[in-house]
């Protein structure tokens, strides 16, 4: 992701994420394992995301990286009062 970051000097998107991991690295992933890891990932708080998980990166610094949160920033501005339990269940 960062490898990516830097080549297009913007936070970048799956499909450019899985061309760098190809290219460079020559690792075979499909687009949607690709998309699989970084949700899974994202709930763990690695990433930061766009709203729309268009986009993502490791840090929120930079132009157009202002709307980016993590998943637990996400989770609490949204659904405030719930929390998630150890096996990502919302409770009240």
């Amino acid at each position: 992701m960062d490898i990516a970051e830097a080549k297009l000097g913007k936070a970048p998107s799956q499909a450019q994420i899985l061309a760098v991991l190809y290219v460079d690295f020559w690792n075979p992933c499909t687009q949607g394992m690709t998309l699989c890891f970084l949700q899974n990932l994202y709930r763990e708080d690695f990433f930061y995301a766009d709203k729309m998980f268009n986009t993502w990166s490791t840090n929120k610094n930079g132009k157009g990286k202002e709307t980016m949160e993590l998943f637990s920033e996400r989770f609490r501005r949204l659904y405030p009062g719930y929390m998630l339990d150890k096996n990502m269940r919302i409770r009240a």
